[in-house]
């Protein structure tokens, strides 16, 4: 996956790895109650939320904003360094990351590397881990946690969906329709071949390999015993 796009993404200080095993999608308080909450608050709780809620419109158009300084710095005739190149990366996933309600993190880990151009949501529910390599025209939805472990090789033109809509004939209200997320787990030492996609709530187990162009339901364990990792071709015409 060379090119003159190619960069590398090492953070200023060195971080411990993440943690890759990660409690279920929170669940709404029980209570007698009734709290009203924020189509955002839905949306990162794993409940059923507005897709074009105004707030959410708008952090989506900052995150794009953020993304498009990243892709046109990759250009080598802009002339931007390699450090200024993982900081605007780094901003990237750090967007608005104080307004989430998450606990800080430190998002991207050390000796990253990243093909442009990349794409993205919102950016601060992603969590990608030390000497991951991702490729061109990878393209995540992260309404919620997606998980990227350490070591993983992501190839160009995967997609990563965190989210669906709801696809009865009386949900389909175009820009009124509701979303409904499912976080992701990409464990360590995963390959996952081009053309590739990830539908919602699906883990990956650590070591697996994903076949290109396969799309993935649903889990993949991790290999036992096996001398080569095995190759998974889940492929589907709709999303389960």
């Amino acid at each position: 996956m060379g090119g003159s796009h190619f960069m590398s993404i090492t953070p200023p200080q060195p971080q411990t790895s993440y943690p890759l095993q990660v409690p279920p999608l929170a669940q709404a308080p029980c209570s007698n109650i009734n709290i009203l909450k924020s189509e955002k608050e839905k949306m990162l709780s794993g409940e059923y939320y507005k897709l074009f809620n105004s707030q959410l419109v708008n952090e989506r158009e900052q995150c794009r904003a953020s993304l498009c300084r990243f892709n046109n710095a990759t250009n080598p005739n802009a002339g931007i360094s390699r450090e200024e190149r993982a900081r605007l990366f780094r901003s990237v996933l750090e967007t608005q990351q104080a307004h989430t309600g998450l606990a800080p993190r430190n998002p991207v880990g050390r000796a990253v590397y990243i093909e442009a151009p990349f794409t993205c949501e919102y950016g601060y529910n992603i969590t990608i881990g030390d000497e991951v390599v991702i490729g061109p025209n990878c393209t995540i939805l992260d309404p919620c946690r997606i998980m990227i472990g350490r070591r993983t090789i992501i190839g160009p033109n995967v997609s990563i969906f965190g989210n669906t809509v709801l696809t009865d004939s009386h949900s389909q209200k175009g820009n009124q329709a509701t979303a409904v997320g499912r976080e992701v787990h990409i464990e360590e030492d995963v390959y996952i071949g081009g053309n590739s996609t990830i539908l919602p709530g699906v883990r990956i187990g650590k070591g697996s390999t994903v076949g290109a162009g396969s799309v993935v339901t649903l889990l993949i364990p991790s290999p036992v015993g096996a001398v080569k990792p095995p190759i998974w071709f889940c492929l589907s015409n709709a999303i389960q």
